[in-house]
């Protein structure tokens, strides 16, 4: 997959994220989640699960100006990390038009079939993307916008053991794949020398069909995850040595799991069939951030201090077990007349709807002081409080 932080992957500690999640592709010395490892800031807005940590926006690579990995000693402006801050900024237009396009494609026509296989299952990708940048009013407006869809084709197998006696009834090859929407456009302006802003929207809209290979295509699930993501940000000259920054960060999320039957779930030795126990399941949710940022530089000294403060609400949609989860200690069909047949449990609950609302505030002071030519102290403080 095309990922900027697949990049980060060359630095030392890091590694690819192999746990089946659709956002982090990597990790910064331990899992990504919001007790143990990093946080992503795209213009300044993170974009972290609430719940887990990850990253919810896969930005195109050519909306991409650069990212930056602190590792471990950063500044006390950054929160919500332990491992690693992942900064990005994305590209602005110039007094140039530029653009790109590109496109990639597998087709199944040219695919070889495994000397080992009996047949050749699908597979099918293209990906579609392109760019382009340049002035709205010269020297004062310039817009950049990025485009890229990646459709993917291809199946999930399911292979039981002949010895299975399930396998003539759940053994085949169902349609799987993938769809992914990414956009992103910014917007600078420069209202003289002394005060600019620039407005930055994306969108990630992500899709999988029959995500995992279970034991039965009636125990698979459907992915979907739709976020967006607005960062407005003001900057103002108020000295020679005096900087402040004010931003807005909005960002929503709906994300949760589908799933492809309604019938009761069974649980036996050889098999498992109908939905998951935790299926079907939504998680959307809401983030506003409001951040000041006040940058003072003297002849030794370089100081920054600044307050976030964050207000999310979200909700967890629960339809765990709603049509039941049978488990069976046997493979034999069941039998009134035969206890050997029996369910040995079963496990049902209602609906459920569950809330949260936190308002989260950061204060900041960090002070790089050149106490000399070749030396430098880093004096950071940092609060945060969640309710």
């Amino acid at each position: 997959e095309r990922n900027f932080l697949a990049l980060a992957q060359l630095l030392p500690g890091a590694a690819p994220d192999q746990r089946p999640n659709r956002f982090s592709v990597t990790k910064f010395g331990g899992a990504a989640d919001q007790r143990n490892s990093f946080t992503t800031i795209i213009d300044g807005g993170d974009i972290d699960d609430v719940v887990q940590g990850n990253p919810t926006i896969n930005l195109s690579q050519d909306a991409v100006q650069e990212f930056k990995v602190f590792r471990n000693q950063f500044d006390a402006q950054y929160g919500n990390a332990l491992t690693a801050v992942v900064a990005v900024v994305s590209k602005s237009g110039t007094n140039q038009f530029h653009g790109s396009g590109y496109y990639f494609g597998r087709d199944d026509s040219l695919n070889a079939k495994n000397a080992f296989a009996q047949a050749k299952p699908e597979y099918q990708q293209g990906r579609v993307g392109g760019s382009v940048g340049g002035p709205l009013l010269r020297n004062r407006s310039f817009f950049f916008t990025s485009y890229e869809y990646n459709d993917v084709n291809d199946v999930r197998i399911i292979a039981l053991p002949a010895r299975n006696p399930f396998a003539a009834a759940e053994n085949g090859t169902f349609p799987s794949g993938r769809t992914n929407h990414l956009f992103n456009t910014k917007v600078d302006h420069r209202f003289n020398d002394r005060h600019s802003m620039f407005a930055r929207y994306a969108f990630d809209d992500q899709f999988t069909l029959r995500s995992g290979n279970p034991s039965s295509d009636s125990r698979q699930g459907d992915d979907f995850s739709t976020t967006h993501s607005v960062v407005a940000e003001g900057t103002s000259v108020l000295s020679d040595r005096l900087v402040n920054s004010l931003r807005v960060h909005f960002l929503t999320q709906n994300v949760g799991t589908l799933a492809h039957s309604t019938a009761p779930g069974i649980t036996r030795p050889s098999i498992s069939t109908g939905p998951g126990p935790t299926w079907p399941q939504y998680f959307p949710r809401k983030k506003t951030t409001v951040g000041e940022s006040l940058y003072y530089t003297a002849a030794r000294h370089d100081i920054k201090v600044g307050a976030d403060y964050s207000y999310s609400t979200g909700s967890y949609e629960s339809h765990a077990n709603e049509t039941g989860q049978f488990t069976f200690t046997t493979d034999l069909p069941f039998d009134a007349n035969n206890r050997a047949t029996w369910p040995i449990s079963l496990v049902m609950q209602t609906p459920g709807r569950y809330s949260f609302a936190s308002s989260q505030i950061a204060l900041y002071a960090q002070d790089n002081w050149r106490i000399a030519d070749r030396v430098r102290l880093n004096l950071g403080l940092r609060y945060d409080y969640d309710t």
